[in-house]
């Protein structure tokens, strides 16, 4: 399987597949670290960090938030939500995390559950067949790319990989 994006999505999504029994590549086109705004946990994604594995490193590094203040640019009008006031009170609280540490965990952790992960590689077209086989093509390829056994023509990746 091919994930392209290794933001949370990318990376969870790649994760999962991978501890389902699939053989998983995951493309990034940047390297980790790299900035992002910051991202606002909600107490539901702590399930989901504790099925991942890495709830103790987002602990590390985000400050705990118990709920949520919304501000109308149009009005006047405020409105709070405390966490612990909803209907499910297992979850009383989240965490607000830099960005660019949370996806470099994500990142990191689908790395170490045997799926290959390509830093540096923008996937600019792919090319699906009735084989169920896909081609991968991008400019300036990576040394991390050519490591990974793909071929490499001049300036161009063509990366086969063949589903199950």
């Amino acid at each position: 399987m091919l994930v392209i994006g290794g933001g949370p999505a990318g990376s969870t999504a790649a994760t999962l597949l991978a501890e389902k029994g699939h053989r998983v590549t995951l493309l990034e086109k940047a390297h980790h670290p790299r900035f992002h705004i910051g991202e606002s946990l909600l107490p539901a994604n702590l399930a989901l960090l504790d099925q991942l594995g890495v709830r103790a490193e987002v602990e590390a590094i985000g400050m705990q938030k118990w709920g949520a203040e919304f501000i109308s640019p149009w009005h006047a009008h405020q409105q709070s939500f405390e966490f612990a006031n909803a209907w499910d009170k297992t979850m009383p609280s989240a965490f607000q995390v830099r960005r660019s540490e949370f996806d470099e965990i994500l990142i990191r952790n689908a790395g170490r559950k045997a799926l290959k992960v390509i830093e540096g590689c923008r996937v600019r077209e792919v090319e699906s067949c009735l084989t169920t086989q896909a081609r991968l093509f991008r400019r300036n390829t990576t040394t991390a790319a050519a490591r990974s056994g793909a071929a490499v023509s001049g300036r161009r990746l063509r990366a086969r990989h063949l589903s199950r």
